[in-house]
């Protein structure tokens, strides 16, 4: 495993190094022969240093752990720690994800619009591009999206889903509200669905107001602790007094 070590405001010495790279090495191969990389930041912010962990162990999956304290040894040990909290309560699903895949895409970062600044409509100005930057696209389900966002502690992930083949994004939100992601489209995927099996469409209005219904009552049951959410599958099935091969009816 490559395992890059650094230091912002920070002299890193031969012992901490050593340190460093044997601990993350022993924690690491526990789950994995062969990981890919890794890299620890230390960090001050006044008296306080901070380390910050990331381990890269199969493509598409991202583990970040953090830690702080006076002393550079006991801020590492506090991230170290939740890494390996996180291999060991995602070892068997990371297992299965071993062979994931993930694609290459280069996207660009624009410069966001002054918020107080009056635009006006009849304005057509191309966006300022700050950077054009390249990140991998993890092709997995919602279950293994929501994995490798809670393993990267980050606040969204896009990703391809395998069930359709289209670009999805989970994320969380702050204010205890909940939220229903893309019902339409959900919707309309189903309704795809439906016509290639011959069963019968869903009016949209119908679906969308029948989601929002049971999200309403269910909504004591919606989970609001960081990392988590509500995952809803509608699906639809035929129940025709039939046996033999032709179209549903109902």
């Amino acid at each position: 495993m490559q395992i890059s070590v650094s230091g912002k405001q920070i002299d890193i010495g031969v012992n901490l190094r050593a340190y460093v790279e044997e601990k993350l090495t022993n924690i690491v191969s526990k789950y994995y022969n062969n990981p890919i990389k890794s890299t620890v930041t230390f960090s001050r912010e006044g008296s306080m240093i901070k380390a910050d962990v990331s381990v890269h162990p199969i493509t598409g999956v991202d583990i970040q752990g953090e830690g702080e304290s006076p002393d550079a040894y006991n801020a590492y040990d506090e991230a170290i720690e939740r890494i390996g909290k996180q291999l060991k309560k995602y070892k068997q699903r990371l297992t299965d994800h071993k062979g994931a895949k993930a694609e290459s895409v280069r996207f660009s970062v624009i410069e966001s619009d002054d918020a107080e600044e009056e635009v006006s409509a009849a304005e057509d100005e191309t966006p300022i591009i700050v950077a054009d930057m390249q990140a991998e696209l993890p092709l997995c389900t919602v279950s293994g999206a929501v994995m490798r966002m809670n393993l990267a502690n980050l606040p969204a992930l896009m990703f391809r889903n395998t069930a359709h083949g289209g670009l999805n994004m989970v994320y969380r939100r702050a204010d205890g509200k909940v939220q229903m992601f893309r019902p339409l489209e959900n919707v309309r995927r189903l309704n795809n669905s439906a016509e290639r099996l011959c069963l019968p469409q869903i009016p949209e209005e119908d679906a969308l107001q029948a989601l929002a219904e049971f999200v309403k009552v269910e909504q004591d049951w919606t989970p609001y602790k960081k990392g988590t959410s509500l995952y809803l599958r509608p699906f639809l099935f035929g129940n025709d007094p039939f046996l033999g091969v032709h179209t549903v009816q109902t």
